[in-house]
């Protein structure tokens, strides 16, 4: 997460992963909004070039694929993205130039979220800063300048809770439903943040009490129409015993939902993920999204994000009130 300079200005030991921070800080700042025609982009590429240069840090800049051909001359582009094969061609592309800083997952996670840049700010364009803490973590940051979540149905805002339904977000026009952001957050990071109007949040993976209760409730509900069915049995056949309702009710009820039930702790889970918010506050944001997530690199890795959660509240809390308002 970006820090606001204020926090480094008497501070004589600030070290390079601060200064990353602090210019990402003022990229994020010194990003116009898509709509705007005639922005001046000299003063984001100055601070892109900085970032390009600090150690332990990794800058590229996504154009989405409706962006007018005029206005790219005016920006540095690594990426532009094309319709079609979504996913598969960020992490391609990930993969043939950060493969040797970051991981499967960790690749993973960031395709998800330029695609999420593919299919929300077609017209605009998404800076992503990968930064590395030696022995303690990484993380992925993609700040764009489009207009922030939104229900295209009803027409407004969409609040992060709703933006995050694995296949049922308000907020997609496509068949994905809300996946890269449901995805990247609970199956492939071990945390993450997420800035858009209105809304500051932290996200972390679904926990196992919320795991146990969504399998308690497939369970219960193969056993209720499992008891449906054999009632239906009954009625027709007058004849049939205690004992066969036992065998059909446990049959049906642990055959039908079983595999269900067992894959929700599995790395695969059904594919179907459901992130959980940590921490919101309402901010006065006026357009684009930031999205950071991270990656442990210690050995004791709920320490680690307990810790680093904390940090990152008073961050956010600092942010909510002035960051691009």
């Amino acid at each position: 997460m970006t820090i606001p300079s204020e926090k480094y200005a008497n501070t004589s030991e600030s070290s390079s992963k601060d200064q990353v921070d602090e210019l990402l800080h003022q990229a994020e700042e010194a990003m116009p909004y898509y709509e705007d025609h005639d922005a001046d982009w000299r003063e984001f590429n100055q601070i892109r070039m900085q970032l390009e240069n600090m150690p332990y840090a990794y800058t590229f800049v996504i154009a989405g694929p409706d962006m007018e051909k005029k206005r790219l001359r005016d920006i540095k582009v690594d990426i532009r993205s094309v319709k079609g094969n979504e996913y598969q061609q960020f992490y391609e592309y990930m993969k043939a130039n950060y493969a040797s800083v970051l991981n499967r997952r960790e690749m993973c996670a960031a395709a998800c979220l330029l695609e999420n840049i593919h299919q929300h700010v077609k017209s605009g364009i998404g800076l992503c800063v990968i930064k590395i803490v030696l022995g303690k973590y990484k993380r992925i940051s993609v700040s764009d300048n489009g207009g922030g979540f939104y229900n295209y149905k009803g027409q407004k805002r969409l609040p992060v809770k709703d933006a995050i339904k694995f296949g049922r977000a308000y907020g997609s026009r496509y068949k994905s439903l809300g996946q890269a952001l449901a995805t990247s957050f609970d199956l492939w990071s071990d945390f993450a943040s997420v800035e858009t109007p209105h809304d500051s949040v932290i996200i972390v993976p679904e926990g196992m009490f919320n795991k146990m209760l969504r399998g308690a409730s497939r369970i219960i509900t193969g056993l209720i129409a499992a008891v449906g069915v054999d009632l239906g049995l009954i009625i027709i056949k007058e004849r049939i015993s205690l004992l066969d309702v036992v065998v059909m009710l446990s049959v049906f009820g642990i055959v039908v939902k079983w595999d269900q039930v067992r894959s929700l702790f599995g790395i695969r889970s059904e594919d179907r993920y459901f992130p959980e918010i940590r921490f919101k506050i309402k901010n006065q944001q006026e357009f684009g999204s930031v999205v950071n997530v991270y990656f442990c690199n210690t050995k004791d890795m709920k320490k680690w994000r307990r810790s680093s959660v904390e940090r990152l509240k008073g961050i956010l809390r600092e942010r909510a009130a002035s960051f691009r308002t």
